[in-house]
């Protein structure tokens, strides 16, 4: 047995399930996934056969990182596409990472852009370098 070919799901808190699911569904346009989840939980299915599972949690977040993120093929279409929707992107201008005033910077060669959901998760869209 060995994960090398499992699809990886991510877990986020939330505080608020409905805000939640405003906000992955008609935010950023996620697809709830047809299967039957626990309790006062989401699922929703993105690219790849991953999966983004929120559930309830008092005090929703604590986590101060990246938490989960997404690799698009065009980083610039992919955060004015968000802007529009509604989403803030986080802008850093310290050592070792500035983004420009919409938020894109650049680590290793790849474009990075960081926003947060409503509980405060960090999440990321990532071009990779081709």
């Amino acid at each position: 047995m060995t994960l090398r070919n499992a699809p990886m799901m991510t877990i986020l808190p939330t505080e608020d399930v409905a805000r939640s699911r405003t906000f992955y569904e008609e935010t950023l346009n996620l697809r709830p996934a047809d299967v039957p989840v626990p309790g006062d939980a989401l699922m929703f299915e993105c690219g790849d056969s991953t999966r983004l599972y929120i559930y309830a949690k008092e005090g929703g977040t604590k986590a101060e990182h990246t938490v989960g993120g997404w690799v698009v093929e065009d980083i610039e279409a992919t955060v004015e596409a968000l802007t529009d929707r509604g989403v803030v992107f986080e802008t850093y201008d310290r050592p070792g990472l500035k983004t420009d005033e919409r938020g894109v910077g650049e680590i290793g060669g790849a474009k990075v852009a960081w926003f947060k959901d409503p509980d405060g998760n960090i999440l990321s869209i990532t071009e990779m370098p081709t």
